[in-house]
């Protein structure tokens, strides 16, 4: 059985995990030897770290993206909702290096966890398989463009560049001229 070291770090619902050979662990953080099959956050060596924190995706002060089913489709969408009845989202923030933050957005879905990718000048929701291999694909990643105190727009890391926007109470991609803001929280 081939071991991996971990190092987990709990800030209130922030939880980091670091991938290394040998960890020089700090006060706060514990070392535990995992057998790989029991590692439950996957961690690809080229990744520095990878955060995951549950947060509401806000778009409008009181309206939350949240993922639904139309009826007259079978692929859902993710659609703007009340607050009552959104739920939090997993925010994947990949801290490449300080001057590329980038983060894949995980909505849970009649138990399966989806993330949109952009895919032309639309957003598609693909499940996620392995967290390791698909936080990879840029075409699930966006970045902040611009922000405001907590408000932002984001956009798209896969070129050409996508923003997100809300046609007709869904979140898709447009321009920067349709760019919507968002808040996670």
């Amino acid at each position: 059985m081939i071991s991996l070291s971990t190092a987990f770090k709990v800030h209130s619902d922030v939880t980091i995990v670091e991938k290394a050979n040998s960890i020089a662990a700090p006060d706060q953080t514990s070392t535990i030897q995992l057998p790989r099959e029991e590692a439950t956050e996957k961690v690809q060596s080229n990744m520095p770290r990878l955060n995951v924190i549950k947060q509401y995706m806000e778009v409008k002060p009181g309206k939350l993206a949240s993922v639904g089913k139309p009826l007259q489709s079978n692929h859902p969408v993710i659609y703007v909702k009340s607050s009552q009845q959104g739920e939090k989202v997993n925010v994947y923030f990949n801290q490449g290096d300080a001057n590329s933050v980038t983060m894949a957005f995980g909505f849970l879905h009649k138990g399966n966890t989806f993330y949109p990718v952009v895919e032309g000048n639309k957003i598609k929701l693909r499940e996620i398989t392995d967290m390791e291999t698909d936080i990879l694909d840029k075409r699930c990643l966006f970045q902040w463009n611009s922000k405001v105190g907590e408000w932002g727009i984001l956009k798209s890391v896969a070129e050409p560049q996508k923003y997100l926007c809300i046609v007709k109470r869904k979140v898709t991609v447009g321009t920067r001229n349709q760019a919507a803001t968002f808040r996670l929280k």
